[in-house]
């Protein structure tokens, strides 16, 4: 039954209307000759539809004059009849023709290569390669080697890189590369001592080389020795460069001051909207002529769609525009509520001055005051960080 199907279609067929006073003659004279017909409906008393190969169409008239009846072609169907629609419009068939070829082309071809994870001098020298391989711009996907095979080639051409991997997706050729990592050469630092950069009070004490001269709790001035250079003692004694870490308790003082009455924007819930297409860095717009004047203050917020096919972005972008109208709101806050900020500011504020593995351990208020709608602060702060610096061994020490 399907290949009979298939024949069908390929050799085309017809739905004809028969007419006349006794239609069933037409069917049951081209049945006695071996004419197929199928997809038999009667629609009336003297009208049939039915289906016919194309080939038994010449075969149809001799047996309509003989019975007294009349048919009508309704509809035609299978390839002949394809073929010759494509035949009435070759201009739209072969432009559709191209369009498709063009399509697979442009959508196979190289648009862009990547590289990431790579030195300047290795990604230069990598493109180098690539560019004897043939993965360049504009070079067709099927004519490059598969994935697997360039990974190979560029892993084995590039001595600086451990390991190269090769991605592809749509029309981009992505390099993912991981350099070889050398030990480096331990430098000679000259003999020296560590000394404290700050006054304050040692809290703890971690040293890797040379001997500590404080111990926790002792109180150090800036400039005063932290750890010594000096190994041993008498004829045994050697120059080193002193290494460790000694961290000591440091108080700062701060004054916060901040206003009362707070200037803030907020959302009113009202917006706009307008939608745009942009071809070529055009906008054009689409629906909903309106601006961010349509409101006496607003924020904007702008979406951008593209159409990507493959991995390749077309030249034209869906954008979507939000107009939010704003107005100011003023807070007065309470002397307690200007308070909580001053602190919370003076602590942001002296982390921005502290180094990142510095530790603020207390804060205290030593003074409050509110004056011409402000209220200021002093804070006191005890804080833990690294207090050594490095001091060169000179002669005579």
């Amino acid at each position: 039954m399907k290949n009979q199907w298939i024949e069908r279609k390929w050799n085309g067929t017809v739905v004809i209307k028969v007419e006349g006073l006794h239609p069933e003659r037409f069917i049951n004279s081209c049945l006695h000759r071996s004419i197929p017909v199928w997809s038999v409906t009667k629609a009336g008393n003297e009208m049939i539809t039915c289906q016919v190969n194309v080939k038994d169409i010449k075969h149809l008239r001799q047996i309509a004059k003989e019975t007294e009846c009349r048919f009508q072609f309704q509809k035609r169907e299978g390839l002949p009849f394809l073929l010759q629609w494509f035949r009435r419009r070759l201009g739209f068939t072969a432009g559709a023709c191209l369009f498709v070829v063009l399509l697979y082309l442009l959508s196979n071809m190289v648009w862009d290569v990547q590289i990431d994870g790579a030195s300047p001098q290795v990604e230069h020298e990598l493109r180098k390669l690539t560019e004897e391989i043939g993965v360049t711009r504009g070079a067709f996907q099927f004519t490059l080697p598969s994935p697997e095979e360039l990974q190979l080639q560029v892993t084995n051409g590039i001595e600086e890189a451990t390991w190269i991997g090769v991605e592809v997706k749509g029309t981009t050729y992505h390099f993912h590369v991981v350099e070889q990592t050398l030990p480096e050469e331990a430098q000679y630092v000259n003999p020296r001592h560590l000394v404290a950069k700050k006054k304050a009070v040692v809290h703890d004490i971690f040293v890797e080389h040379g001997q500590a001269q404080v111990k926790p709790n002792d109180f150090v001035n800036k400039g005063d020795m932290l750890v010594s250079g000096f190994v041993g003692k008498g004829e045994y004694t050697s120059l080193v460069a002193a290494k460790g870490q000694i961290l000591g308790e440091i108080w700062y003082k701060a004054e916060v001051e901040v206003p009362k009455k707070v200037v803030m924007e907020g959302l009113t819930g009202e917006e706009k909207r307008k939608y745009l297409i942009k071809v070529f860095d055009v906008d054009i717009p689409l629906w909903g002529f309106t601006s961010k004047e349509a409101f006496e203050s607003a924020k904007e917020e702008k979406n951008e769609s593209t159409i990507t096919i493959k991995g390749f972005n077309l030249p034209f972008s869906w954008q979507k525009i939000k107009y939010r109208e704003t107005e100011q709101i003023i807070k007065e806050n309470s002397k307690e509520e200007a308070s909580k900020v001053a602190e919370i500011m003076g602590r942001h504020e002296l982390h921005s001055r502290l180094p990142e593995d510095a530790e603020i351990i207390g804060e205290k208020v030593l003074h409050e005051i509110e004056e011409n709608g402000k209220v200021k602060l002093v804070i006191h702060y005890q804080v833990i960080e690294d207090i050594t610096s490095e001091a060169p061994i000179i002669q005579g020490d």
